[in-house]
This record gives structure tokens, C-alpha cells and sequence, in this order.
């Protein structure tokens, strides 16, 4: 049998369950030998049936010598993996498989995809929901499978047999919870953390760098000049990176905007004591320290470590006092009646975030949904919000605040809270280094003009 082949049997055969089973398929182990797995599994048949509990499993690795081997449950008898061998994992994480139609339940055509991509699958979406939510042959994130289950999400009906087929129940989420658990831990065997490729820079980007400097040298001090140098260089930069067979560790932009960009190309922008002025340190770390800038460097040093323990304490305290003055507000009915609410620009980056929420559309009250949130994207709405609540006794309703709040009606002054804790974060951030970008803004497109 082929690597792929015992993969896909172990998955159909809930084997993921068991999370040594996905290490012993992902990393290399210490697998058990032969001789000591069959009596392990003969231990484990019960009545001709192999019997699991939380450390027994059927399909289990085992080795014989530098072989990978599996004792299968229904014959009793000793399968070997082609071409696995103990010194090396068995799969890798962005390998392609074939997937044969119907062996995985939401996988209904011949598909090829990662191993990696029908873990996640399996985990988060067939285990919980079956074949409810199609498999997505992508980069996936929970976000992404969360869409789906809100689409498709129901309120428990009171007797269970009136469910609705094909419809997601809260019941059902346990099982979400428990796949998507599953996930924490493994980032270390799909995950590299170094590669010959986060260990050093692009020559393409650094000829440009050294090019963009002489051609604005004298203006790199001008943070509008100095980001937009820089957005040219992490262009490539970025291209560079994503040439890596193991890609996938840097995904978050400060990995780019602060680690490689200090490392590599410019020590970058940093502020005089006073604020008043900004410093361009054109040499990276790895070119050393630029010593005839050790001030600058200082400053910026002082200034993270100031954020994330002064101020940081001082945003603690504006939390606890948001919490205590809101500790008697709560949501006291479903819609106050206001006519009024917040004229705005429902920008396409930010638009799902507003379904739930209610606009005023001549005169009328409309609920933003899944369905309709394209519709107004990009458009000049207005908002009912919390700020123009009419609801009596400083209390708000279910229609300014949003349905996101049902469930939580009691809870406005953590919900508060979270707006000040939204600035402890900004202010511990800045420890991390800090990224300048530049943003083309139409003031009149922002007033609806």
C-alpha cells in the first residue's frame, strides 16, 4: 500500500481522532516496533472486532526495522508502506494527494489537493457538519468555515426530530469545537519555522534597495518617501519568499514589514525623543548595528518598552473605568423607533463585519445579511448605531446595536470594555516594532460625494 492510500484509509476510518496518529503521520517518531505493536493489537481484539479507547487506535504506525508498517484491523494482517521509512515522516503537509469522489463525504468530483488542506477538512468541516459544507481546495481559514456555518446555522428546534435536513444545529458545534482543537499543536509539523529562504534576502530586492536609496537620497527622512520606497522592495521581496516549497511561515505582514525589512534591507524609520523629527537608518542588522545612529536605535527601543509597560497600564485603567460606569446599561428592548442613525461609507474591506446590523433605507428599516451586504458595499448608508439610540434609561436596543448582541444582552459593559482593551493592545504592539504605509484617501468619496 502507498503512502497516500493508508492516509485516506486512516482518515475514513476516524483515525484523526487520535492526535499521535496525525504526528506519527506528519513528523518523525519513535514509532513502536512490529513485534511489540501485534501484541499491543491482539491485547485490543474483542469478539473479532478491534476495540479503541483513548490511547488504542486501529491502523497505527509501527516499524520493522527501517520499514513503516500497519496491522489491518479486519484481516489481522502485517501492511507495508511503500517507499515510507522510519527516518522520515511519512507525508508532508503541502504534498499533493488524489482524492478519489465520495471517500471523503464533502468531496464529490476526482480532486487533487494537500494532505495538509484534507486535515483541516477533515477536522473542522466533515467531522462536525459531514458533507454540509463542500470542501474548499484553498488556503482555508476558520473565518472561512465559520461563513459557511452561518449560513446554514439554525436555532435547536424543541423537538429534535423537526430538524431540517441539510441546516447546521448548535448541538452539531461540539463537535466543530473539538475538530478545530484538534488544530493547536500542529503548526509545528506544517508549519517551518526556517527555511534558506526566511534566512536571507532576495538579491533582486536588495539591488533595488540600494538603487531606490541613491535615487532618493536626502528624502528617505519623509515617512511618505521612506513607506513608499518600501512597498516596491517587499513587492519583491514578498515574490521572493513565496518561491520557498515550504511557504506558509511568513504570512503576517510585520514578518515582512519589521523582521525582514530590519534584517535585510533598512534598519527603517525611527523617531527623534521628541517626535518632532523622523531618522532613516538606511544599514540592516546584518550588516551590524549602524552605531552613528545609536540614539535613534535607542529611542526606539525605549519607546516599545515604555508602550508596553507604561501605557499599557494606563489603557488598564481606562478599561476598569468603562466597565464599572456601563455596569448597569443593558439591551431592554428590540428596537427603539429612532429615525435617525450614522451616515458612512460601508467600505468593501470592512462590509461583512456589519452583517446583523440595520441601515435606514428611505425610511425603512433593512437587516444587513449574507445575501444582501454586496448590494451596499461601497455605498453611502446609514447605520443604525448605539449613538443615536433612543431607548429610555441610558439602555440601548437589539436593533441599533446589532443581532450580534443576542445571547449577550446582559453583557454591554464587557462589550464596552472591549473597545479601551482595543488601545492596551495598540499600545503593547508597538513593542514589535512599528509599520509605516501610505493609503490613497479621497475626502470626497469619504463625505459621499
Amino acid at each position: 500500500m502507498d503512502r497516500f492510500t493508508y492516509y485516506l484509509l486512516g482518515l475514513k476510518n476516524d483515525c484523526f481522532h487520535w492526535k499521535s496518529w496525525i504526528l506519527r503521520c506528519f513528523a518523525k517518531s519513535n514509532l513502536i516496533p512490529l513485534e511489540e505493536g501485534m501484541v499491543k493489537f491482539k491485547a485490543r481484539i474483542k469478539g473479532g472486532q478491534f476495540e479503541s479507547d483513548e490511547r488504542n487506535y486501529p491502523y497505527e504506525l509501527y516499524s520493522d526495522g527501517e520499514k513503516v508498517c500497519f496491522i489491518d484491523p479486519i484481516s489481522e494482517q502485517v501492511v507495508y508502506i511503500k517507499n515510507a521509512v522510519t527516518s522520515q515522516p511519512l507525508l508532508n503537509a503541502n504534498e499533493s494527494i488524489f482524492v478519489p469522489p465520495n471517500v471523503i463525504p464533502n468531496i464529490k468530483e476526482k480532486t487533487t489537493t494537500t494532505t495538509g488542506r484534507l486535515l483541516f477538512n477533515q477536522l473542522a468541516v466533515v467531522y462536525p457538519f459531514g458533507d454540509l459544507i463542500a470542501f474548499e481546495n484553498k488556503t482555508i481559514h476558520y473565518k472561512d468555515v465559520e461563513k459557511h456555518i452561518s449560513a446554514l446555522l439554525l436555532d435547536m428546534p424543541e423537538n429534535p426530530d423537526d430538524k431540517l435536513p441539510g441546516k447546521i444545529y448548535p448541538d452539531m458545534m461540539d463537535d466543530y469545537y473539538v475538530g478545530t482543537g484538534m488544530t493547536t499543536g500542529l503548526n509545528g509539523i506544517c508549519v517551518p519555522s526556517a527555511t534558506p529562504y526566511t534566512l536571507t534576502a532576495s538579491p533582486k530586492a536588495t539591488a533595488l534597495a540600494k538603487k531606490l536609496f541613491k535615487e532618493n537620497a536626502g528624502k528617505m527622512n519623509d515617512p511618505i518617501v521612506s513607506s513608499r520606497v518600501w512597498a516596491q522592495i517587499k513587492e519583491v521581496d514578498m515574490e521572493y519568499v513565496k518561491q520557498d516549497p515550504e511557504y506558509g511561515f511568513l504570512i503576517n505582514g510585520k514578518h515582512f514589514d519589521v523582521v525582514r525589512k530590519k534584517m535585510f534591507y533598512c534598519y527603517g524609520e525611527e523617531w527623534s525623543l521628541d517626535g518632532k523629527e523622523m531618522i532613516f537608518i538606511e544599514r540592516p542588522l546584518k550588516d551590524g548595528v549602524d552605531t552613528d545612529n545609536l540614539p535613534s536605535i535607542y529611542n526606539g527601543t525605549r519607546e516599545g518598552s515604555f508602550s508596553r509597560g507604561g501605557l499599557t497600564a494606563l489603557a488598564g485603567e481606562r478599561t476598569k473605568n468603562v466597565v464599572r460606569s456601563t455596569a448597569g446599561v443593558m439591551i431592554s428592548a428590540d428596537d427603539c423607533g429612532t429615525k435617525e442613525g450614522l451616515v458612512m461609507i460601508l467600505y468593501p474591506e470592512v462590509a461583512e463585519r456589519y452583517i446583523g446590523h440595520f441601515i435606514l433605507e428611505s425610511g425603512k428599516l433593512v437587516e444587513l445579511t449574507q445575501d444582501n451586504i454586496g448590494k451596499y458595499s461601497g455605498q453611502v448608508i446609514k447605520l443604525r448605531t448605539t449613538a443615536y439610540c433612543d431607548q429610555a434609561e441610558n439602555d440601548y436596543c437589539i436593533t441599533c446595536f446589532g443581532k450580534e448582541i443576542i445571547g449577550r444582552e446582559n453583557s454591554l459593559s464587557a462589550e464596552s470594555g472591549a473597545v479601551t482593551s482595543a488601545f492596551m493592545g495598540a499600545f503593547m504592539s508597538l513593542m514589535h516594532g512599528t509599520i509605516y504605509r501610505v493609503t490613497d484617501y479621497d475626502i470626497r468619496k469619504a463625505f459621499g460625494q
